[in-house]
């Protein structure tokens, strides 16, 4: 073997192994997560394995972005005033979840791609902390 070959393949080799034992730390983010006594918090987080190709912001009812997941294991949250939240994400389609959030309480929303036909969609689901990937 060339020793081009042979050196990038051994890089390549040393990158995997040292990925094996990687965690994106969502569970622990999560847990770390305090809510104000007169605020909520919504934690948005993504997981699966399918649709690495597809990104896509979270917005509220009114089109306004707050957050956007571009990749297996990205997260972010917001604070809110207590009442019924409704958000959405869009690809090929549109898909929504809306929650009834009270003051002093974190929520959790897991973002998943449903693959269709053609193309894939963003799933929005509120879960709770025991489905948070570690």
């Amino acid at each position: 073997m060339k020793l081009k070959t042979l050196l990038f393949i051994s890089t390549l080799m040393l990158a995997l192994f040292s990925l094996q034992g990687c965690s994106n730390g969502q569970l622990e983010i999560a847990q770390q997560i305090k809510a104000p006594k007169d605020k909520a918090v919504i934690f948005f987080f993504r997981t699966g394995r399918g649709g690495g190709a597809i990104k896509f912001h979270v917005h509220t009812l009114e089109g306004h972005p707050v957050g956007y997941l571009g990749k297996t294991g990205d997260s972010f949250s917001i604070e809110v005033d207590p009442g019924t939240k409704h958000y959405w994400s869009k690809a090929a389609s549109r898909n929504d979840v809306i929650l009834t959030v009270e003051a002093g309480k974190v929520y959790y929303v897991k973002a998943t791609i449903k693959m269709g036909a053609v193309v894939g969609r963003p799933v929005l689901e509120q879960v709770s902390i025991e489905n948070v990937p570690k």
